[in-house]
């Protein structure tokens, strides 16, 4: 299915984005006023735990209840096939939601304000169009 193989390319993307903004931005260091302050050091935090929810959610498909039960029940999805749906897509919704808020902030954190408009403009755009292409694919 389509969603099986986006989501593994997308988590691939972003892992190395993540592996690339740590170890360039040490937002957790002494390089941000001796770390655990400030907007860049939430920031940080909330990226880890976007990224951890994400690497999560492969472990949560490989407990997925299979579709023969589904089947097998008359088209009656199990108990625990309904509280499997459930998690998986609470915890995908939960970190994208959480994404969108931290790439706003992260927009802020860019030193320049001639660069810090442009990433603003760029990811207001992109966002809306994000918007606008799931709104015409569902």
């Amino acid at each position: 299915r389509f969603h099986r193989v986006l989501q593994p390319l997308g988590l691939a993307v972003a892992l190395v984005a993540w592996i690339v903004a740590l170890v360039k931005f040490h937002v957790f260091g002494s390089d941000n006023g001796g770390g655990g302050e400030g907007k860049a050091y939430y920031h940080g935090v909330v990226g880890i735990i976007i990224m951890t929810l994400g690497l999560i959610q492969p472990m949560i498909a490989f407990v997925r209840p299979p579709n023969e039960e589904d089947i097998l029940a008359g088209g009656v999805k199990s108990t625990s096939r309904i509280v499997w749906e459930g998690v998986h897509k609470s915890v995908g919704y939960l970190a994208i939601l959480l994404a969108v808020a931290n790439i706003a902030v992260g927009t802020t954190l860019v030193p320049m304000p001639t660069d810090r408009r442009k990433f603003q403009l760029g990811y207001g755009i992109g966002a809306v169009g994000a918007v606008v292409i799931l709104m015409v694919a569902i």
